[in-house]
């Protein structure tokens, strides 16, 4: 489920999820960043790049290695065309988009990230965030300047450290881990995260147990505690 949120006048998010069988899945959510239209543009681009090229890349049996050499490829594609056209459109320059991709491969779940949307796993009543934001105040958390607590509300909380097509390059995080049957996989844009603690989302994932009504319920209430940005979020059980 994507929305607008309370305060912008646009949806620059964009996700998609594709179940190729029961033993394969694959999900992304982007968010755009940029004046005007801008990050509308290099969100889509991602979007319309990974939903109707990639996916297909995807479709027959691979290894996580191979999953893993073809997503960095497709990063690396849709990093080049929305830095190409930031350089050549004075409109889109300095636009870019943060990028979540989660391939799902039997039990195997491979994550790659770009900015700050972010990868949670739900399993045993636990809430792990699986991905490290790309931005300045989780430098200063991670230097010990500032709390998680108080990075949610710091002035400077959205100022991104990396995305797709800022650069002529990108680095791009990955990790693998193992999951098992009844797990969550969540995936979303920081309207979530900036205005849900993961209290909020823990509790909220835990108590809904229709997926569909889960994902509602954490849309409703990031809109309930003001809303601020655009919010997305793909929730996938096991």
């Amino acid at each position: 489920m994507s929305d607008i949120g309370k305060k912008r006048k646009s949806n620059q998010d964009n996700f998609y999820y594709y179940k190729f069988n029961n033993e394969k899945c694959f999900a992304f959510v982007c968010d755009g960043m940029g004046g005007q239209n801008a990050g509308d543009v290099a969100s889509t681009i991602v979007k319309d790049l990974f939903s109707n090229e990639l996916v297909k890349k995807l479709e027959n049996k691979q290894t996580n290695e191979e999953i893993r050499e073809i997503v960095f490829e497709y990063y690396k594609i849709a990093n080049e065309e929305i830095f190409s056209k930031s350089i050549s459109n004075e409109n889109f320059k300095g636009m870019g988009t943060t990028c979540i991709v989660i391939v799902l491969n039997d039990f195997n779940l491979n994550i790659f990230s770009v900015g700050d949307s972010r990868a949670y796993l739900v399993s045993n009543s636990n809430l792990i965030q699986l991905t490290v934001d790309h931005s300045y105040v989780q430098t200063l958390v991670d230097c010990g300047k500032i709390t998680k607590e108080e990075a949610r509300v710091h002035p400077r909380k959205n100022e991104i450290t990396n995305a797709v097509g800022i650069s002529n390059k990108i680095k791009v995080d990955f990790k693998n881990i193992t999951v098992k049957k009844d797990d969550l996989i969540l995936i979303c844009s920081d309207g979530l995260t900036n205005n849900c603690s993961d209290y909020e989302i823990k509790n909220i994932t835990n108590e809904e147990k229709d997926v569909s009504s889960c994902v509602k319920k954490l849309v409703n209430s990031a809109n309930f505690n003001g809303g601020c940005d655009n919010i997305t979020t793909v929730l996938i059980k096991i």
